[in-house]
């Protein structure tokens, strides 16, 4: 455990900040649980091969203790927390994947770490006011993305987006994260979020609209015409990459569709549920599955999939992309990203990306 300790000193000596406890009291817990994890009595100087698919075959399995040195996105719920994330330590390979799901995912966790190093505001209305945080689906990553680019160059406001499931947007948002808006590809989460009162009184609306599509690797053979039916024969034993129904809208759509088609429970024991809709791009990318349920916007994206076959509209609820400002944080920032969002300009970054319009 010394070794936690150490690096832990040596990283914050480097950025001249003090020894909180905390700090080195997470190191300890760190590395005792990944001791524990992978039954061993020492982690210093050990060497690991990296799992197929891992970026550089060798290297040192180890934590980067920089707690406050580095800004970056958590695991996969990408939780960009522009007030807080200094404080989250870097992880690497196998040890990042297993701390990840086992304490990161836990949003309760990552706030009450976050103010009990102190280190988080009471909340952006109280900061800079030229930051605008979004929390936005992950399927609205490269629209959200290029608006904000066009925002900051067009005002000098800074727009900090994180990418997630909508579901756990919420949730993270309901455990107070400091997001000034939210937008969530099912209008279900601005819902949960407004029965909390916890959105701008008229703030919310329906910011643009979506199609669901089953998805192929480019190479693979698909039957011309594709029917749903023969779907199940199709997967023939192998995995069906959606989004987990439970917080990802992708894979709520997916789970109507298929219930309404009367072929999902012919195909339970064949899902894989992804985090996000862009896992499940990923996955299908890779040749991995050979099937994937995804929005059409992430399928044109992409060059290495194509568009096995589009589900019938009345299969599933309509894809309502919901926008709103977060109550108590609709700086004057956000209020103007907002109303880009809802502009002409805004709306054709939309459109460029496959996205119908916007509703009032």
């Amino acid at each position: 455990m010394h070794r936690a300790e150490n690096i832990a000193r040596r990283r914050l000596s480097v950025c001249h900040l003090p020894e909180p406890p905390e700090i080195i009291g997470t190191c300890r817990t760190v590395f005792g649980a990944v001791r524990a994890s992978e039954g061993r009595d020492r982690l210093s100087g050990q060497k690991a091969q990296h799992k197929k698919g891992c970026k550089g075959s060798q290297k040192e399995r180890h934590i980067d203790a920089s707690l406050v040195a580095r800004r970056e996105y958590i695991g996969q719920t990408n939780i960009l927390l522009k007030y807080g994330t200094d404080l989250l330590c870097s992880f690497r390979s196998e040890i990042f994947a297993m701390l990840v799901r086992n304490l990161l995912l836990k949003p309760a966790f990552v706030f009450s770490l976050i103010l009990g190093l102190g280190l988080m505001p009471p909340s952006p209305a109280e900061a800079a006011g030229d930051d605008v945080v979004v929390f936005a689906a992950a399927s609205t990553t490269d629209v959200v993305t290029e608006a904000a680019s066009a925002f900051e160059k067009k005002t000098g406001f800074t727009v900090t987006p994180s990418f997630a499931a909508s579901g756990t947007l919420a949730r993270q948002i309901g455990e107070g994260a400091p997001a000034n808006i939210f937008i969530s590809a099912n209008i279900q989460w601005v819902d949960y979020l407004d029965s909390k009162g916890l959105l701008e009184s008229g703030s919310r609306l329906v910011i643009a609209s979506n199609q669901l599509v089953l998805v192929a690797p480019k190479g693979d053979e698909v039957p011309d015409p594709f029917k749903f039916a023969q779907l199940p024969n199709l997967v023939d034993g192998r995995r069906l990459a959606i989004g987990n129904p439970a917080h990802v809208p992708a894979g709520s759509y997916a789970k109507s569709a298929f219930q309404s088609l009367g072929i999902w429970t012919h195909l339970q024991s064949n899902f894989v549920l992804l985090p996000n809709v862009r896992a499940v791009l990923a996955l299908v990318e890779r040749g991995e599955v050979p099937y994937g349920v995804v929005y059409e916007t992430d399928a044109r994206l992409s060059k290495d999939v194509k568009i096995a076959e589009r589900f019938p509209k009345e299969s599933y609820p309509v894809i309502a992309y919901g926008m709103a400002m977060v109550k108590g944080n609709a700086s004057h920032a956000a209020k103007l990203f907002y109303d880009y969002l809802k502009s002409e300009e805004g709306q054709a970054i939309f459109h460029k990306y496959g996205f119908s319009g916007s509703q009032p």
